[in-house]
């Protein structure tokens, strides 16, 4: 049984939420909020395309959960971008899909699919949507899962011996997107293989920014291998990757205009800027 879910109005849109433990869900409830570092940073990468002479596009959201991104994202640029979602939970999709009525939003789609390299039907971790504290935290990887597990940090559905369910997986290029603005993932150690799946389409679209997680590895030594992985793909495919904190924002040299940051004096706070390569 799934818990109760209702209508939340935040500063970020009208959400469906569950009334439950999860971290993103406490945070949209209390503080009207989540992660708006990110989000000022994807609308300052989307923006640049704009000045760039690009008009309109399509904004991916890989790994939506319950639209902390998509909502906003989409409300921000509803004029101007289209916004495709992908979410593998069908829980936290079905929460999306009303979120999206909620605002009115014509300008969304999304996906019960998860991203990856192939077309396949793929276990998942079934979580406790009562009680799980984290559910973004759900990883696809089994060996995600064991690095977790083994350096400390694993979440419920790292667990051995967690309920399995059935998904599917999709390539982003399956969609035909030609018009890429922007490739947003939260996929849980996914990166690679969803970077893999998009090649076709990050090609045909410009090769857009992409905007993702770098988890740290000295807290987490078993990550650090895939992760160089994930770098050497995208310096291959001709990107910088800046990174702050956790968010990692990859931008491609040939393009002119881009996104940098710095601290402030106090050397605790980023600040983000336009500037020229």
């Amino acid at each position: 049984m799934l818990p109760n879910a209702t209508v939340v109005e935040t500063q970020m849109g009208r959400f469906l939420l569950f009334d439950a433990a999860d971290g993103i869900t406490r945070h949209l409830r209390r503080d009207g909020q989540w992660d708006p570092t990110t989000l000022t940073v994807a609308k300052a990468l989307v923006q640049i395309g704009e000045s760039g002479g690009r008009s309109g596009g399509t904004i991916v959201d890989g790994g939506a959960n319950v639209g902390a991104f998509t909502i906003p994202m989409a409300l921000t640029f509803r004029d101007s971008h289209r916004l495709v979602g992908f979410e593998v939970q069908r829980p936290l999709y079905h929460l999306l899909c009303g979120s999206v009525a909620l605002n009115g939003l014509d300008s969304v789609l999304v996906h019960n699919l998860a991203l990856g390299e192939r077309m396949a039907v793929i276990e998942i971790p079934l979580p406790d949507y009562a009680n799980d504290p984290n559910l973004g935290a759900l990883s696809l990887d089994p060996e995600v899962r064991r690095i977790r597990r083994e350096a400390g940090l694993g979440c419920d559905t790292d667990a051995p011996g967690v309920r399995m369910g059935q998904a599917s997986m999709v390539r982003l290029d399956d969609f035909g997107i030609d018009d890429l603005s922007l490739l947003k993932l939260d996929v849980e150690g996914m990166e690679l293989p969803v970077l893999k799946g998009a090649a076709e389409t990050l090609k045909r679209s410009g090769h857009p920014p992409v905007l993702f997680e770098l988890w740290d590895a000295d807290a987490m030594p078993g990550i650090r291998d895939p992760q160089e992985a994930l770098l050497s793909h995208l310096y291959g495919l001709g990107y910088e990757v800046l990174v702050a904190g956790e968010m990692a924002i990859a931008q491609h040299l040939s393009r002119r205009e881009i996104l940098r940051f710095g601290l402030e004096d106090d050397g605790r706070r980023l600040v983000f800027e336009q500037g020229l390569r």
